[in-house]
C-alpha cells in the first residue's frame, strides 16, 4: 500500500524535474534525447523551400515536443497550447524561443530536432495558417 502512494509521487517529481532544466539553449552536442521520447508523427523533413507548412503539421511537433510543460491547466508561466487560438497566439513566442534560440523545449527535454524547428519557423513566417 506505500509503494502505491510513493509511485504518484515519484512520477510527479519525474515530470517536474524534466520541465525545470536550465534556461541555456541546447547546443548540437547535446546528448541525443532517450529512446523513450517519442517522434513527431509530423514530416521529420525539412519543407522544400515555397512548400506551405500546415498547421497540422505543426501541431504534431508541439504536441510532441511542447505539450509535456505547455498543457493542461498546470501549462507553466501560463502558456498553453491545448488548442489552435492558443497555437496561433503565441506564434511569434514559439519562433522566438524554439526556433531562433533553442532555448525551448528546456534542455531539448523532448529531442526536438532542427527539421522539426525548421518546419515550425516556416509555419510561422508563412503566417502561421490555421489551414
Amino acid at each position: 500500500m506505500k509503494n502505491l502512494i510513493l509511485l504518484p509521487g515519484f512520477l510527479i517529481i519525474a515530470l517536474l524535474a524534466a520541465c525545470a532544466g536550465n534556461n541555456t539553449p541546447a547546443s548540437s552536442n547535446s546528448p541525443s534525447p532517450s529512446s523513450s521520447t517519442p517522434p513527431a508523427s509530423s514530416n521529420p523533413t525539412t519543407p522544400a523551400s515555397g512548400e506551405k507548412v500546415s498547421f497540422s503539421v505543426a501541431q504534431s511537433i508541439i504536441q510532441s515536443r511542447c505539450f509535456m510543460c505547455h498543457s493542461g491547466a498546470g501549462a507553466r508561466v501560463g502558456v498553453n497550447f491545448d488548442n489552435k487560438d492558443q497555437i496561433k497566439k503565441y506564434a511569434e513566442r514559439i519562433k522566438a524561443r524554439a526556433v531562433d534560440s533553442k532555448g525551448m523545449p528546456q534542455g531539448n527535454a523532448t529531442g526536438m530536432t532542427d527539421a522539426e524547428r525548421q518546419t515550425l519557423g516556416t509555419w510561422i513566417t508563412q503566417g502561421a495558417s490555421l489551414d
